[in-house]
């Protein structure tokens, strides 16, 4: 088996409105391997979300990122 191009474990986000808080991402976990082509797509707020705490790590809690086997 091969190390993943990416992977994620544990991103987790959370929102605040007002009083209110929210989750945004719960725990997510996913692999992509090199030379693999990945869509993220659905309905709702979510994707953007997910891939900016992917690229930045903002306000993300507990997660793990590795980019080719470099922990990130």
């Amino acid at each position: 088996m091969t190390t993943p191009a990416v992977r994620v474990r544990g991103a987790r986000r959370t929102f605040h409105r007002r009083s209110r808080a929210g989750p945004a991402l719960r725990g997510v976990d996913f692999d992509v391997q090199s030379g693999e082509f990945v869509a993220v797509m659905g309905l709702g707020l979510r994707k953007s979300t997910l891939l900016n705490v992917i690229a930045v790590s903002t306000g993300s809690t507990r997660e793990r990122f590795e980019v080719d086997g470099e922990r990130s």
